[in-house]
C-alpha cells in the first residue's frame, strides 16, 4: 500500500526523465535538425565497465547519462564525439624521468576500446583541435557536415 509507494517514490523522477527524453526531447532535437539547425549536446563522461566475453572486462568512457537515456540518445544521433588529449612523452635516459613534450587535443570520431564515439559519415581519423577554439571549429567543420 502506501508505505510501499513511498519506498519506491525515489524512482519516479528517473522514470519520468527517461520517458520525457525518449518521447519528447530527442524527437524535438531531430525536428530541429530536419529544419536545418545543428544540435549539440554536451555531457560529462563516466567510466563504464564493458563486459568482454573474450577476456577480462575493461573500462570505457561514455557520456554520463542514465543507461537507458544514453542508449536512446546514441541510437538517434548522427555523431557521438569525444574530446581527448594525446600526450607525447619524452624519457630522459639518465634519470628515467618522463616529461610531456606535447598534449595535443583531439576529437575522437570512431569507437575505441577506451571511449564511446560514432559518426554516420564513415570518418576514420581523429580531428585534431589545434591551438584555439577558432582552429578547432575550422578543423571540425572541414570533416563534419555543419550547416
Amino acid at each position: 500500500g502506501r508505505q510501499q509507494d513511498e519506498w519506491n517514490a525515489w524512482a519516479a523522477g528517473p522514470r519520468r526523465a527517461e520517458a520525457y527524453w525518449s518521447s519528447e526531447f530527442i524527437p524535438a532535437c531531430l525536428a530541429c535538425i530536419e529544419a536545418g539547425y545543428n544540435v549539440v549536446l554536451l555531457a560529462h563522461c563516466k567510466s563504464a565497465t564493458i563486459k568482454n566475453p573474450n577476456g577480462p572486462d575493461y573500462q570505457k568512457y561514455q557520456p554520463d547519462l542514465a543507461d537507458r537515456i544514453f542508449n536512446c540518445t546514441a541510437k538517434s544521433l548522427q555523431y557521438l564525439l569525444y574530446l581527448g588529449k594525446q600526450p607525447d612523452f619524452e624519457t630522459d635516459k639518465a634519470t628515467k624521468k618522463r616529461t610531456v613534450k606535447s598534449n595535443e587535443r583531439f576529437i575522437g570520431i570512431t569507437n575505441e576500446t577506451w571511449y564511446a564515439a560514432k559518426n554516420w559519415d564513415n570518418l576514420q581519423d581523429p580531428i585534431f583541435c589545434g591551438l584555439s577554439a577558432k582552429e578547432t571549429y575550422a578543423n571540425l567543420s572541414n570533416q563534419v557536415k555543419i550547416k
